[in-house]
């Protein structure tokens, strides 16, 4: 697992690394998921905002706490859709097939970014997980794949 220090405006050029490695993990039948952990504050929604502007999505990014999922149409890249999910309020298999998303995940054009994932661990496994932190400088995170 590689770590390293990030400041906001490096994140762009991470959220590229990230699309190419998840673009080797596309399989038949199946979407790309990613995991993304860490604190609140600690910059997952706004790693996804960088993922979503690098694949296309004109659409505003803002976080699914309340709603729990969102989802984006891409305009570049291998995938057409993104679900961008925030399990924080997620606490069971049963609440996570309310979302009815099963069907989605099986559509290698699709690409789920799961935050708060150990909410919702032993369902679904990532193709890529990525655990972001605080640095010491309000304006770094350590992040780690």
């Amino acid at each position: 697992m590689k770590e390293k220090t990030y400041k906001e405006s490096d994140l762009a050029t991470l959220a590229e690394k990230v699309i190419s490695l998840l673009s080797l993990k596309i399989k038949e039948n199946k979407a790309t998921v990613l995991f993304l952990d860490g604190n609140l504050g600690a910059g997952k929604t706004t790693f996804t905002k960088k993922l979503a502007e690098f694949l296309g999505v004109k659409e505003s990014i803002t976080s699914p706490t309340f709603t729990i999922m969102h989802k984006y149409k891409t305009r570049t890249g291998e995938w057409d859709n993104i679900f961008h999910i925030d399990a924080y309020r997620l606490n069971s298999k049963e609440e996570l097939g309310i979302l009815n998303i099963s069907e989605d995940l099986k559509n290698k054009k699709n690409l789920f970014i799961f935050e708060w994932p150990s909410n919702i661990s032993g369902e679904i496994v990532p193709d890529l997980e990525i655990k972001l932190s605080h640095h010491t400088k309000e304006e770094e995170r350590k992040i780690s794949f």
